[in-house]
Order: structure tokens, then sequence, then C-alpha cells
């Protein structure tokens, strides 16, 4: 939904009063805004929702977490800079990733808490230089065997389901590239998860479709739902 100026100011002013229990900035209040449709009774429930998780699991201290050597040099992540909209951009190698090795060696935890931590400091990359990010994941490496596991599966869709609820309005864009045929058959089952939440948003992620590129030479470029 797009409002003018004038009425992101009044939904503001009245999220304000309903949560003025509760010490948010002007800018978390309208990403929750944008999150829920401008649906004052819906943001106010995104925001407390929000604040109860961040206590819950002390997700404030997270920059503070020490995190296994050996758990930071599986999941490589690199902050490159910006792009031509001046949004901070994050490199993803999710492909070479060992997720579900991991997962199967009894590492959950570490691996959820270092999720955190990333995107805490991601967040302090993008209030450098705005409001939003863009994500570049690369593909490349991904098995059937690495993502046909319950248990990846389940881990994948926690990230998704915990990124939109308590991250709204926070990613700009998201590239998909070296996707290989691998994804046409696991993709429906994290589609299924995405529509539910669409039905809630509208667009989880705040866009509607991402470029996917397949590394196969015979194959074509196609763009999915994201």
């Amino acid at each position: 939904m797009i409002i003018d100026e004038v009425q992101e100011n009044k939904c503001l002013d009245e999220l304000r009063k309903l949560v003025k229990d509760l010490e948010q900035s002007d800018a978390a209040l309208k990403r929750c805004l944008r999150a829920r449709n401008y649906d004052v009774n819906k943001a106010e429930d995104m925001v407390r929702k929000t604040v109860e998780w961040r206590k819950t699991n002390k997700v404030d201290e997270a920059l503070t977490w020490k995190i296994d050597d050996f758990i930071i040099q599986q999941f490589p992540i690199e902050y490159t800079g910006v792009d031509f909209n001046n949004r901070a951009v994050a490199f993803v190698p999710v492909g070479s990733w060992p997720v579900r090795e991991m997962l199967e060696n009894g590492h959950r935890e570490q691996m959820l808490m270092y999720i955190y931590v990333c995107l805490e400091k991601l967040i302090e990359q993008i209030e450098k230089t705005g409001d939003q990010f863009t994500l570049i994941i690369d593909l490349e490496g991904m098995t059937y065997w690495k993502v046909a596991h319950y248990e990846t599966i389940q881990m994948t869709l926690k990230v998704f389901r915990d990124f939109e609820a308590n991250y709204p309005e926070r990613l700009g864009e998201a590239l998909v590239i070296n996707a290989p045929l691998v994804l046409n058959y696991v993709w429906p089952t994290y589609q299924a998860t995405i529509d539910r939440l669409d039905v809630e948003k509208g667009s989880v992620f705040g866009i509607q479709l991402c470029q996917v590129y397949s590394s196969d030479p015979d194959s074509h470029e196609y763009r999915i739902p994201f």
C-alpha cells in the first residue's frame, strides 16, 4: 500500500500513542506500519511482539555473544559496501554452507546465535547508509543432499519467519545467483511458507520478484517470487 506523507504521519501518531510504554524510534514504528499496510492495530501487535522477541532471546546483547571460530569459518558472510541505491550489501554464499552436516553434529544453537549476530551486524551497516539492505545469495555448491533434509528446512523456515516478524522492511532487494536445478525441487517447500506469510503482509521481504540465474549453461534465466 502506498500512502502520502500526511496519511503516514497520521498513522504514526496513532501508533505512538498505542506503544508509548515502549521506547521505539519513529523509524522503527514506520517500518512496522509499512510492513502491516498501515493497519495501526496490526502494527502495534508487531511492535510489541518484536520487543518481546528481542527481550526473550536477548538479541540486544547479540553483538557481545561469543561465537566459536569454527562456526564463523563454516558460514562466511561478507558485507560488501553499498549498491547504486546507497543500500548496504550483504553477500551470503549459502550454497557452500554445510548446514545439514553441522545440524547433524549438534551445532543448531550456535548456528542460530551466529545468524542473529550477523543480522545485528548488518543492521549496524544499514544504519550507516539508510534503512534497507540488498542481499546477494550465492547458491553455488548447493546439492539435493544438502537441502532435502527436514532439520535444514525447519531451521531455514525459522530464520525466514524470525526475519519477517522482527526485521520488517529492512530488505530492499534480493538477488539469487548460481541457482542449481535442484532449486526447482526444494523451492515449493519454502514457497508454501512464504505464501502464508504473504497473506499477512503482502510481500514478506518487501519485494515482489528477484532474479534467479542458473549455473547450468543450458538453462534460461527465470524469475520467481521471493
